[in-house]
């Protein structure tokens, strides 16, 4: 922030890779997959279906 340092636990690295970083590479894959950004986001959507939070974050971050 600035010019001061950022410290970040291990926990919340952590927390950020596999709750965001996976959504998004899991999300792009998906688009890849499908070559259509629409139905990418469809077979997205239906595999973390039981993971809304895992919906969310790659939503809020790919669209934010």
């Amino acid at each position: 922030m600035g010019a001061h340092r950022l410290a970040v636990s291990n926990f919340v690295r952590g927390e950020y890779i596999r709750g965001y970083l996976t959504g998004l590479i899991d999300l792009y894959s998906a688009i890849m997959e499908e070559q259509s950004v629409e139905d990418g986001i469809q077979v997205f959507a239906a595999d973390a279906g039981n993971r809304p939070r895992k919906l969310a974050n790659a939503f809020t971050s790919a669209t934010g």
